[in-house]
């Protein structure tokens, strides 16, 4: 019986409308858009509601791990282990300041590719006793000290270091050349970079 009054209702609605002015109709139609627009936006709203408290237990842990991750950090960063770290790298630092300032430069000759440059341009009769480098500032030094059989291959040991083209500036004391024989001597020389 229910059934047919509904039926009853719905068939008398459809009629009760087509009676309807325009006017009418059309105000009909705009209360049915606003009441289904009032449906959708409560179903929007619940549905938000319902996402907010879904969200709050999440957000409740976060910010508990995240005041637990601050607890673990702040109690580590106070360890012992922590500090002896640090001065372990602050050493490390330094040593490593040390080291650079050690280090020859990246352009830079070492001080053994001079040496054997000054010993490829050895002519007999020379007999090399110290080989040692010196660098003041920007500009590196090389000494020679050795012994010549005399003044003639001196000279000769001099001549081949200057047409070399690898050394400017080699300097013979004038007082080497007092002796004859068995010459004691001490050449000063600054390397050209290449």
């Amino acid at each position: 019986m229910e059934r047919l009054s509904v039926q009853l209702y719905q068939i008398k609605s459809t009629f009760m409308f087509k009676f309807l002015t325009d006017e009418q109709s059309a105000k009909v139609k705009m209360e049915y858009r606003l009441r289904r627009l009032v449906m959708i936006l409560f179903f929007i709203v619940v549905c938000l509601f319902i996402l907010l408290v879904s969200l709050v237990p999440a957000y409740i842990t976060s910010f508990s791990r995240q005041r637990e991750a601050t607890n673990l950090i702040n109690t580590l960063s106070e360890s012992p282990t922590v500090k002896e770290g640090q001065s372990l790298q602050t050493w490390l630092i330094n040593i490593n300041k040390k080291l650079s300032a050690l280090s020859p430069d990246k352009n830079a000759e070492m001080p053994y590719e001079l040496f054997v440059k000054v010993l490829d341009n050895k002519v007999n009769g020379v007999r090399i006793t110290g080989l040692s480098y010196r660098k003041v500032g920007k500009v590196p030094t090389l000494f020679v000290a050795g012994v010549a059989r005399d003044r003639q291959v001196l000279l000769s040991f001099e001549d081949k270091l200057n047409l070399s083209k690898q050394f400017s500036k080699v300097n013979i004391p004038a007082s080497t050349f007092a002796k004859d024989k068995d010459i004691n001597f001490e050449i000063n020389m600054t390397p050209i970079k290449q």
